[in-house]
């Protein structure tokens, strides 16, 4: 594997690797976010696991991060005692890979290049020199990380203020080491880390801080392939799923569902769609345009004007997720709600699980065109053909048999279906990871198959 990060927009040190070690107290959900924001800056990742205290987790870990390592820069140093030896392994296959620039972190804290207006000296010191990467907290009042990932939500949507370096936790920091004679890019005498210190401050007085903040974090702090990867993530999670096991997890129970399918009309007959360029909604011809892909709305076939739905890209896109504000799928399909009005064939949509309403130019309310169902992609009409079937408790019948690929995104969406959203223990689009990667299925699909 090639771990000698690629050349792109963002990353502008080509040579830098990051140590993530794992133990105990560290939380699974959390990981897939930390990854994808270091991965879409061009870092390397480098991942030991400490057994300072027992895991019961680490070979679900090691499964999961075997499983990704093959999509992106992700290499696994082993498990240790403690974490300083893990730093010192870590320092020296830096060195002899040659690497120019080596950084410790936590999984609640998110480098960031140009993010403070200081720039930072090296200091010349033995064995290594060391830029010092100063902390800036950031956090809600109340509203704890946890929360907002079971929403499937990255913290960096949230977290819009930090402190501004006068606080005295800032100055605190992590070393940020200096391995070759490359000159220094002034992104990282000026970077900083972003913590998310809410979760664990244990006074109202820093809750409030944190919440109130002092300076706004900038908008780059989030890197903008971020929602790539992680879509990719879960899109190979699911994918190695349905080649292994070759069915559907035994949970996901499921009534048999009529769908119809519709393109969602402005007043001007032009349909919803996403521009590639730059992932907004915009409105096109129905007949499709280069560049952009139409939205197409698939609709529970009842009686009742509130229906259960997803709202889907029809057409090919250069991403492989539906784009849209605080709330982006994993893949090309996204569950909704749909208040329809009768009178006209209009219908309101909201997306779940945030509730947002689905707008363009503060229109809110989309006429419903017929789409015929003989003309869906293979993903959607996966996702046509389960429902179809339907999944009773006790149902011993495989659903899959006869699919010519795995249906990733038909999976997808019956997992975020409201009941499994809003369950009341844990959201099994989390426990997902657990259940799946289990040490009964370590063997990882290969490239090739994980490209279908």
């Amino acid at each position: 594997m090639n771990i000698m990060a690629a050349q792109s927009p963002e990353n502008k040190f080509p040579s830098m690797a990051v140590l993530l070690v794992l133990g105990k107290y560290n939380q699974l959900a959390a990981l897939e976010y930390w990854l994808a924001h270091h991965l879409a800056l061009g870092l390397s990742v480098f991942i030991a696991f400490s057994q300072e205290e027992e895991c019961k987790e680490f070979l679900t870990w090691q499964s999961l991060l075997e499983l990704l390592s093959k999509r992106e820069k992700i290499t696994l140093l082993g498990v240790f005692e403690t974490s300083l030896p893990a730093e010192e392994t870590f320092l020296r296959t830096a060195e002899e890979q040659n690497f120019s620039f080596t950084l410790r972190l936590a999984l609640d804290e998110f480098f960031v290049p140009n993010l403070l207006d200081k720039k930072e000296e090296i200091n010349e010191a033995k064995p290594y020199p060391f830029i010092k990467i100063p902390y800036r907290h950031c956090g809600l009042l109340g509203h704890s990380p946890q929360k907002i990932l079971k929403e499937g939500l990255h913290p960096r949507h949230f977290y819009t203020k930090m402190t501004d370096g006068e606080f005295v936790a800032d100055t605190e920091g992590r070393s940020l080491f200096v391995l070759s004679n490359q000159p220094c890019a002034d992104s990282l005498q000026k970077a900083g880390i972003l913590h998310d210190a809410a979760a664990s401050s244990l006074t109202f007085e820093a809750r409030h801080f944190f919440n109130q903040g002092s300076q706004k974090i900038p908008s780059f702090a989030i890197p903008a392939r971020c929602n790539e990867i992680t879509a990719y993530f879960w899109q190979d999670v699911l994918r190695h799923f349905l080649i292994t096991r070759k069915s559907l997890p035994d949970w996901l129970r499921f009534p048999r569902l009529a769908l119809s399918w519709h393109f969602l009309a402005l007043e001007n007959k032009k349909v919803l769609a996403v521009n590639h360029k730059n992932k907004e909604l915009c409105a096109i011809s129905a007949h499709g345009e280069e560049n952009y892909s139409r939205l197409i709305l698939a609709k529970e076939m009842t009686e009742s004007q509130s229906k259960e739905g997803w709202l889907c890209l029809l057409d090919p896109a250069p991403f492989p997720f539906l784009p849209l504000k605080k709330c982006h799928s994993r893949t090309i399909a996204l569950s909704v709600q749909i208040e329809e009005i009768a009178t006209d064939l209009t219908a309101k949509i909201k997306i779940l699980p945030t509730e947002q309403t689905l707008t363009l130019d503060e229109e809110k309310h989309f006429t419903l065109l017929d789409f015929s169902k003989n003309l869906l992609p293979y993903e959607l009409a996966m996702l046509e053909r389960l429902l179809s079937k339907g999944k009773a408790e006790g149902d011993k019948k495989n659903l899959l048999d006869g699919f010519p690929a795995p249906p990733v995104t038909a999976l997808w969406a019956l997992m975020t279906r409201p009941e499994f959203f809003h369950a009341k223990t844990n959201c099994p689009v989390f426990s997902l990871l657990t259940a799946l990667l289990d040490p009964l299925m370590l063997s990882a699909p290969s490239t090739q198959e994980l490209c279908l």
